[in-house]
């Protein structure tokens, strides 16, 4: 599954994240929490455009990354979030943003 949005975020008072993000957040910034029905057991590619906090959850628990980059000068892309995801619904939860949207990619590794 590869997939990828410019995703519109929402004051984080509103954002009602069914997992409290990791990472605390200031009151000011912008959030969200997309849901994918379901993934292929694998490891996954998380690339957000901008400086964001990113969450992987699956079956009500955090998903910790496998490792994780800045993207230097890489045009669309500030970071990259390599997670191990099994064969279930995967939320991904965006939060700590001062933009109210975001480019999220995400994308399966192949070897």
């Amino acid at each position: 599954m590869k997939a990828a949005a410019i995703v519109g975020l929402q004051p984080l008072a509103d954002a009602k994240f069914p997992n409290k993000p990791e990472h605390s957040q200031k009151p000011e910034s912008f959030a969200r929490f997309v849901k994918i029905a379901a993934v292929v057991h694998g490891t996954y590619v998380v690339a957000p455009s901008d400086g964001a906090w990113v969450d992987a959850i699956q079956d009500g628990a955090y998903i910790k990354p496998k490792e994780f980059s800045g993207a230097t000068g890489c045009e669309g892309i500030r970071k990259t979030i390599k997670f191990e995801l099994s064969s279930a619904p995967l939320i991904i939860q965006v939060s700590g943003m001062t933009k109210n949207a975001i480019h999220l990619a995400l994308q399966p590794v192949t070897n």
